[in-house]
């Protein structure tokens, strides 16, 4: 009875960190190294994404090996390794899968195995489906007991929680590079944006808004919290969040709320619109819930030559003209902060125009404004 509970205690904690990989892969090697121990093996190791010309791979062992056999694994005997493609989800020994003779002549046997002193594996493969496969192996040295029923049977009880781990932890990777993405977009663009939790207070934010905020408008930051100088302004930005917290808390659609600052009646510094975020059924604390998207009418735009170039193969001229009618600056006045003479002016706005098929400043401002305005 006492062997019964400490092998269950035992598959419990072998299990146990297997999930602890899912938030970061290395953990992973205290689950490699807890098998090692309970298979009383030599090595025992990971393989999430196989090592290729171009590629380290993910390869994780429960032991610090040699830097130049890490190296050469990588490098060559991966590709040599005979041991491969198994029946997904089943747990083999290299003598079910290989003739023993011929695996023991094997290159991979006789150059990496053997100076290694290993000559036994037992793993099983994983096909997760769009081309990734997994491997999981676990090795004992020349003299060592064979594996038996009983550590394949082990073994396989790693199979379904190791799939069910790595699959969430590919989502949560996948989940975590779009969100690098986008947080890079976010930096990159000309209108600011904060992120605002369940007690406004600013989570994120992205470099325009730390532009605008640093900025002369009347946009603070006071601590963790967004305020506008003016406290007429100030008192409906602080009405709208309020209003939008608890409609969203209440699970009821919740309309966007626009406000402003400016500088007299009628003279607009920036537009502020604050919109909902959905309700995330996390218990956590600190969720996102307002976003907070800022917009300074008179931020002038500027978007690099070769943007202009790729989108409407403008020269260098061309686009520096475009860009400051862009600006609502006039013909006059473009040609002027340019050391241009009118004529000149003329010249590339009637190129710009061929190369881009509109016939008025109107449209062309229009166009460009819409193509690169929003990250300028």
């Amino acid at each position: 009875m006492q062997l019964f509970d400490r092998e269950e205690s035992a598959s419990q904690g072998l299990i146990a960190s297997i999930y602890s990989g899912i938030t970061h892969e290395a953990r992973w090697q205290q689950f490699l190294e807890i098998l090692r121990q309970q298979l009383g093996a030599s090595f025992a190791t990971l393989i999430l994404s196989p090592p290729s010309e171009f590629d380290t791979g993910v390869v994780l062992n429960a032991l610090v090996i040699e830097e130049q056999d890490f190296t050469a694994y990588n490098e060559k005997y991966y590709a040599l390794d005979p041991f491969t493609n198994l029946p997904p989800a089943t747990v083999l020994t290299v003598e079910e899968w290989v003739n023993k003779s011929e695996f023991k002549a094997s290159e991979y046997y006789r150059d990496y195995m053997m100076p290694m002193g290993v000559e036994q594996i037992m793993g099983f493969d994983l096909s997760l489906g769009d081309g990734v496969d997994v491997r999981l192996r676990v090795t004992r040295n020349t003299g060592d007991n064979l594996f038996n029923e009983h550590d394949k049977q082990l073994l396989s009880t790693t199979v379904q929680p190791l799939q069910q781990a790595v699959e969430i932890f590919m989502e949560l990777q996948s989940a975590q590079l779009e969100r690098e993405l986008y947080l890079a977009a976010m930096g990159e663009m000309a209108m600011g944006v904060i992120v605002l939790d369940e007690k406004a207070r600013v989570i994120r934010k992205n470099e325009a808004a730390d532009r605008l905020v640093s900025a002369d408008n009347g946009l603070l930051l006071r601590g963790d919290k967004v305020v506008i100088d003016d406290r007429e302004e100030n008192k409906q930005l602080v009405g709208y969040i309020e209003e939008i917290l608890a409609l969203r808390q209440c699970g009821e659609a919740v309309a966007p709320r626009v406000c402003k600052t400016e500088f007299a009646p009628g003279v607009l510094k920036l537009a502020i619109l604050l919109r909902a975020i959905p309700v995330n059924q996390s218990p956590k604390s600190n969720q996102p819930c307002i976003a907070l998207f800022i917009s300074d009418p008179q931020h002038r735009r500027e978007a690099p030559t070769s943007a202009l170039t790729a989108l409407f193969g403008f020269t260098p001229a061309e686009s520096a003209l475009a860009m400051r009618l862009a600006n609502g600056l006039t013909l006059d006045e473009a040609s002027a902060e340019l050391g241009v003479s009118r004529n000149t002016a003329k010249s590339h706005l009637s190129a710009v125009f061929s190369k881009t098929g509109v016939t008025r400043q109107t449209k062309l401002v229009q166009l460009i404004l819409k193509s690169v305005g929003p990250i300028t």
